[in-house]
């Protein structure tokens, strides 16, 4: 990494704990968190039919009606099961809350895919954690093993909808780039915004050469990015992994960067 990055980067790593997204475990509790599972993708698949039908209020499969501000986006990738509501911190609430709260502010073991308080869901660079359940594709748990080449190169499109008073406002096409395993304090991906388009492709630029897994256009692809997305999950699914699986998407669309 250059240094002009670095300082930058150590502010932010001081800021908040940016990667610190916890594993979750599957050990004897394997019929429960089952259960769990099963029932939050059902409520989940519940609030994408509504979104899809842009109704007023969000509404999910239990009988519960309600507009939800906190769903601020919907997250789709292709060649994975993935496909959830995103929320985010309010600055009243803290860094992780949704690691441990579901969409609508219960609590939750499962919690719900979040957007880095940082970032935000029309971005330059739109940074987005989830848990990764050992031996379930539940939440980014397809996401863990993404930074061997075999398997990266089986991952699809990220398709990004951005949400506004309960409805999709707009839709983002985001294609894999690249992807890194690295130490929960690695500070690289802790960048939210840049000076100039030049300056974002510098550091995907550097990214890229990190990584240990890419796209095979991938110089065309930085050429053409105008905004990055980033997905975290813990490597290893066991509780407390020191390491953590970042994929990086690019869009060329620049319409939609705030």
């Amino acid at each position: 990494m250059s240094a002009r990055y670095s300082a930058k980067n150590i502010l932010h790593s001081i800021a908040a704990p940016c990667l610190a997204v916890v594993c979750l475990i599957s050990a004897c509790s394997t019929g429960i968190l089952s259960a769990q599972v099963d029932a939050y993708d059902l409520r989940m698949r519940g609030l994408m039919g509504a979104l899809a039908s842009n109704a007023n209020d969000i509404q999910v499969t239990d009988q519960m009606a309600y507009h939800n501000p906190a769903v601020v986006a919907w997250i789709d990738v292709d060649g994975t099961h993935i496909s959830y509501p995103v929320a985010q911190p309010t600055s009243t609430m803290a860094d992780d809350y949704y690691l441990h709260h579901a969409i609508d502010g219960t609590p939750h073991s499962l919690g719900c895919p979040y957007i880095d308080r940082r970032s935000s869901k029309d971005g330059q660079h739109v940074v987005v954690y989830a848990h990764h359940l050992a031996s379930s594709p539940v939440l980014f748990g397809e996401l863990a093993n993404r930074y061997q080449q075999g398997a990266f190169d089986k991952l699809g499109n990220a398709t990004w909808r951005s949400v506004e008073n309960g409805k999709i406002a707009r839709t983002t096409i985001f294609q894999p780039l690249c992807a890194l395993r690295v130490p929960a304090s690695y500070e690289a991906i802790q960048q939210f915004s840049f000076t100039s388009i030049e300056d974002m492709k510098a550091w995907l630029t550097e990214l890229a050469h990190e990584a240990s897994a890419c796209t095979e256009n991938w110089q065309t692809a930085i050429s053409g990015a105008r905004r990055v997305l980033s997905l975290i999950t813990c490597t290893e699914g066991n509780g407390h992994s020191m390491r953590r699986t970042i994929v990086i998407f690019v869009s060329g669309d620049q319409s939609e960067a705030g």
